[in-house]
């Protein structure tokens, strides 16, 4: 997401939660949807360039940096 490529991810586990609506869900084990899926994406330009949008905007959520200051605070809470 973060790359500027469309996304296609698994609708299991939390990837769900995880990707937001920045990216196409499909069940992994039905390699037709994997495939309409991909197809989508290469013919949409519209849906391609939605995805790509969404996607940059989700994966700003995310950062090491943000990571690392919101397990400090909980270490933080804990020990103080």
């Amino acid at each position: 997401m973060k790359c500027r490529v469309p996304v296609i991810g698994s609708k299991y586990s939390s990837i769900p939660e995880v990707v937001g609506d920045g990216v196409i869900l499909v069940p992994t084990d039905n390699y037709l949807s994997i495939k309409e899926s991909m197809e989508k994406v290469i013919y949409n330009d519209d849906l391609r360039n939605d995805l790509i949008k969404k996607g940059l905007k989700q994966a700003g959520k995310f950062s090491y940096m943000k990571c690392a200051n919101e397990t400090l605070e909980i270490y933080e809470n804990v020990y103080n």
